[in-house]
């Protein structure tokens, strides 16, 4: 018997025989199954005892609702006209985003993210993932998403109680109970201090470190400028400023002013719109005056797609 759990509900489960010890199962991935699955698989064998397995795998495709965005340039100049492009599915409402670049280097926070949204899709797993050794997988770093990772446990007990699912069931279920460990009758340890004096005195429970008996010794420096002879310190002593020179600078013809710059805003684009039957929403945008570069990012709703955010970003630098 075999389950598959994604996102803290059961998702498909089923029963195969199986006539020899190998049995390949093929499983079509679904958007359901996104983006951390458990495959837990169980069999009774002949003397009654539960053997069960699982395994955690990652499933691409979080998101059905694709979201690409775009300038219709990547240089522009001040106050020119430019077209901010946006395609998602037919009827999903779209959100725009376009802060100069700067607001970014600050910090991140600013935005929604993919990255974002898969993490906390982790957190309605079952139970969080756990290595052989007993520490728990930190969030899905590159090797996790590459290669799937078992379950973990020492026994069938442990590896259903790691899947995170309860099972009801009258056969054997296996569980390891390690053998206690003798304690030192004397109480004795590798703490236990030795005799004082020489190279590391000082008795009692903790060690002793340094000679003198394990007191501590102060250690008293002299001062750089008290041992410094007469001429070497007068050349230690700092030089006096020097004199201010006068520069004098010839006025110069300034150009003529062409047109005057006033819109600097550090949010540019924070708008939304429905999709049109195209599939594409197209926001006609004036250039701020600011020469730098802006970016851009956006993300849909749509009721039956769901969420759908930009993979990549768009930029537009200025002149």
């Amino acid at each position: 018997m075999y389950q598959i759990y994604a996102r803290g509900q059961l998702i498909t489960s089923g029963a195969i025989p199986v006539n020899g010890d190998v049995k390949t199962l093929m499983l079509q991935a679904t958007h359901d199954m996104a983006p951390k699955s458990q495959v837990l698989v169980m069999y009774v064998r002949a003397d009654w005892e539960l053997v069960a397995d699982a395994l955690s795998i990652n499933v691409d495709g979080a998101f059905m609702n694709k979201v690409v965005l775009n300038f219709n340039k990547t240089d522009a100049s001040p106050s020119d006209k430019i077209r901010f492009g946006v395609s998602a599915d037919v009827g999903s409402n779209v959100n725009v985003l376009a802060v100069v670049k700067s607001v970014l280097l600050l910090g991140t926070g600013n935005d929604i993210t993919q990255s974002q949204v898969v993490q906390d899709l982790h957190g309605y797993s079952l139970k969080p993932l756990k290595s052989s050794s007993g520490d728990h997988f930190p969030m899905c770093d590159w090797f996790c998403w590459r290669w799937p990772l078992p379950v973990g446990g020492e026994d069938v007990k442990d590896v259903i109680d790691e899947s995170g699912v309860v099972v009801l069931t009258d056969a054997t279920v296996y569980e390891y109970i390690p053998e206690p460990v003798p304690m030192p009758a004397n109480g004795g340890g590798r703490w236990r201090g030795g005799g004082g004096g020489g190279a590391g005195g000082g008795g009692g429970m903790f060690p002793s470190f340094g000679g003198f008996g394990g007191n501590n010794m102060m250690v008293m420096a002299v001062p750089l400028m008290g041992r410094m002879d007469g001429p070497m310190r007068e050349q230690m002593r700092p030089m006096p400023p020097l004199p201010k020179a006068d520069i004098v600078v010839a006025p110069k013809d300034l150009a003529p002013v062409q047109q005057t710059r006033k819109l600097f805003p550090e949010t540019w684009l924070w708008k939304s719109q429905i999709v049109p039957s195209g599939g594409v929403v197209n926001f006609d945008e004036t250039v701020p005056d600011t020469v730098t570069s802006w970016v851009a990012t956006a993300f849909a709703v749509h009721p039956q797609t769901g969420l759908g955010i930009s993979e990549q970003s768009a930029q537009v630098s200025l002149m």
